[in-house]
C-alpha cells in the first residue's frame, strides 16, 4: 500500500460523528495502535512494520521506519535496511534501482525467489532471484489502473478503484484472467486494497466503508467488515486482525 497518505492531518469530525463512532468501535472492540501520518504498511510474521512522516526541529519533513510487535504490544524502531529487506526482500538493492521511489509502491513475493511491484498508476514490475527485472508494464481494468496486491499461486489479485471492480492478473499470459464486480456493480465501491487469507480474500472498500470477503472456490462475496470511515487496508497475522482507517491503524 504505497501512494497517497493513508492517515491524513487535520482529520476532523463533529461531536455528533464521534460519539457514533465511539459506540461503533465498542461493538468492535477498536484498540488504535498508530494516529501519526501513515506512509506504507507492511504485515510480518509478528506483527508489522511501517513507515511514518513527521517532523524535526525545524520544520523538514522526514520518514521513520516502526515494528510493531503484537505479542508484547510494543512498537520499536528499525533501519531503513530492515524495512526494505521485508518488503523486497535480500536483493533490494536491485529492486530499489530500477523503481526508485520504494514508499508509493506494493510489493510481495511472487513463485520462486521472485517479486512483484506495484504502483498507484498499475505500472507492475516483475523481477526474478537476485533483482532482475524480468517484466514490466501498465496493468489496467478497462483502461483503469489497478492498485494493490495479493498473490495468490501463479495468479495476482488487485483492485481497481475506478472500476469498482476485483481482478486477477496472470502474469505468465499477460492478461486479466477473471473480474468480479464492475462500474455497474454494486459488490464494490471504490475497493482500494486486497489480501489473501486461505481461501478468502479480503477487499476494503473506501467509499463503501467495509471490508468485503470472497470465498474463492466459488466467488461469493459478502460483507465482513463494516465502519464509519474509509478503510484503506486491512490484513491479518496469526489471530489478529488490523485495518487501516482515516482515523489510524487500530486492531480488532
Amino acid at each position: 500500500m504505497g501512494g497517497t497518505h493513508l492517515l491524513q492531518a487535520g482529520y476532523y469530525r463533529s461531536l455528533s460523528a464521534w460519539r457514533g463512532c465511539f459506540l461503533f468501535w465498542k461493538v468492535f472492540h477498536l484498540k488504535r495502535i498508530i494516529s501519526g501520518v501513515l506512509l506504507d504498511i507492511l504485515p510480518h510474521a509478528s506483527g508489522f512494520l511501517y513507515a511514518e512522516m513527521s517532523f524535526d526541529k525545524t520544520g523538514n519533513e522526514k520518514v521513520s521506519f516502526f515494528s510493531y510487535e503484537q505479542d508484547r504490544q510494543d512498537i520499536l524502531p528499525i533501519t531503513t535496511r530492515v524495512y526494505l529487506t521485508h518488503k523486497f526482500g535480500d536483493s533490494y538493492r536491485e529492486i530499489m534501482d530500477e523503481v526508485g521511489d520504494f514508499l508509493s509502491c506494493d510489493a510481495a513475493p511472487l513463485g520462486k525467489n521472485g517479486t512483484v511491484v506495484l504502483f498507484e498508476s498499475g505500472e507492475m514490475y516483475i523481477f526474478a532471484s537476485q533483482g532482475k527485472l524480468v517484466w514490466k508494464g501498465q496493468v489496467t481494468y478497462q483502461e483503469d489502473p489497478v492498485r494493490d496486491l495479493a498473490v495468490d499461486g501463479k495468479d495476482i489479485w488487485c483492485a481497481v478503484p475506478d472500476g469498482n471492480a476485483v481482478i486477477c492478473y496472470s502474469p505468465a499470459e499477460k492478461r486479466v484472467s477473471l473480474r468480479i464486480g464492475g462500474k455497474e456493480s454494486s459488490a464494490f465501491e471504490e475497493p482500494v486494497s486486497v489480501s489473501k487469507f486461505g481461501d478468502t480474500l479480503y477487499v476494503t472498500s473506501r467509499r463503501a466503508q467495509k471490508v468485503r470477503s470472497i470465498h474463492l472456490p466459488d466467488y461469493d462475496v459478502q460483507d465482513y467488515r463494516k465502519f464509519r470511515e474509509p478503510v484503506h487496508k486491512f490484513f491479518r497475522v496469526e489471530d489478529r486482525e488490523y485495518v487501516v482507517l482515516d482515523s489510524g491503524v487500530y486492531v480488532l
